[in-house]
């Protein structure tokens, strides 16, 4: 008789040398009680274990980032004659705004400044600031949104602190922005002042050369030639389409239509400023004879040349200063964030279950492997092999 508990093994030619799953499952009819217990005591241990855990709190908050202008006036100002306007958010080949904004949230800036205000290393208990800020940057998660908001969330072991930590992001990248020109309107911006101190210098240059060539009283009588003035007009509107690529150009790529536009636009007002320098060639020697002082004429179109492209350029640094405020504040709070009530983690349930699961794993794997190796031992030549290895 054999014991009720043992599992009886057919020889290897009756089952074919293959594994019968009804074998499994008297295994498991007389193991049941290792398939039980073994998950419960996974489970209790793994619910033991989260009570030892430190609890982490999560924050949230959402916030909404300058969108690019619909309507940006760098094309208005310098296409008056086609009249176009640049939509920046219908146009393709834009870059994602919120992906910058996402970047500046995870820079080394706003880190330090967090590990600074709140004290970081002393809670974290970091000997270095790189070790503060990589437990920082593991407690943090920012996310760009479809809808345009970006959610930053935060885990700490402190309530407080974490509703804190998040709120701070928002400030510190509001404190970050303000240093940078971050918006389309504000680079827009930073460009033009540049370009228009250069201008200004230029002009006054240009003034005293035109003071320096000198002027007779028959000259005064006369009033400069048109084609001069028109030379000049189109060498600034020149100049400010140039302006008006190099802003197009760290905004949008080379095959955007807008910028080819505007490229196509340049190509046709150097045909014409072509047109205009030889008309005007064959015009000087008669002004020379009519009185003009040797130089003049030149020192005079520089001058006019100047003082248009800083007319121009002031005009547009005024449209890109409103575009600027037009977009309202840098950063606007959808929802702050606001001490947690409950904890996230650990979450005590799910670990028992995982826990009871690897458990109930690790049973059926031992089940398994045991009718494996009652079959391969079954056999009169793997039995033989056993044991000439403990021989």
């Amino acid at each position: 008789m054999r014991p009720s508990n043992e599992f009886s093994t057919p020889s290897p030619e009756q089952q074919g040398g293959e594994v019968n799953l009804l074998d499994i499952l008297l295994l498991v009819k007389l193991h049941w009680r290792l398939l039980v217990a073994l998950p419960v005591v996974f489970s209790v241990v793994g619910f033991g274990a989260s009570w030892l855990m430190t609890p982490r709190y999560t924050a949230v908050t959402q916030i909404m980032v300058p969108q690019p202008s619909q309507a940006s006036s760098l094309s208005m100002l310098a296409s008056g004659a086609s009249g176009g306007l640049l939509s920046a958010a219908a146009l393709p080949g834009l870059k994602n705004p919120a992906d910058q904004w996402v970047g500046l949230l995870s820079s080394r800036t706003v880190a330090d400044a967090l590990i600074d205000r709140f004290e970081l290393m002393q809670a974290y208990g970091a000997t270095l600031r790189m070790h503060a800020r990589d437990t920082l940057a593991a407690s943090t998660r920012i996310q760009g949104k479809r809808d345009g908001l970006i959610q930053i969330e935060v885990d700490d072991s402190a309530p407080e602190r974490a509703a804190q930590l998040a709120n701070g992001y928002v400030e510190a990248l509001q404190r970050l922005s303000s240093n940078l020109a971050v918006t389309e309107a504000a680079q827009r911006r930073v460009f033009l002042e540049k370009q228009l101190a250069q201008a200004m210098e230029r002009l006054r240059k240009a003034e005293a050369s035109m003071r320096g060539a000198g002027v007779s009283v028959d000259f005064l009588k006369l009033s400069p030639d048109a084609t001069v003035n028109r030379l000049a007009q189109l060498r600034a509107e020149i100049a400010s389409r140039e302006v008006q690529v190099a802003v197009l150009r760290g905004t949008m790529t080379e095959s955007n239509p807008e910028l080819q536009r505007v490229l196509a636009s340049l190509r046709a007002l150097r045909g014409q400023l072509a047109q205009l320098e030889r008309a005007e060639a064959s015009g000087q020697q008669a002004a020379g004879e009519a009185g003009m002082p040797a130089g003049y004429a030149d020192a005079y179109r520089e001058y006019r040349y100047q003082e248009t492209l800083y007319d121009l350029l002031a005009r547009q640094l005024e449209i890109a200063k409103a575009d600027e405020l037009r977009e309202g504040a840098m950063l606007q709070v959808v929802d702050a964030a606001q001490v947690p009530e409950w904890k996230s983690s650990p979450k005590r349930a799910f670990l028992a279950l995982t826990a009871g699961m690897i458990g109930l794993l690790i049973a059926l794997v031992w089940v398994v492997v045991r009718v494996a190796v009652r079959h391969y031992r079954a056999d009169p030549a793997n039995a033989a092999k056993l044991e000439q290895l403990r021989a």
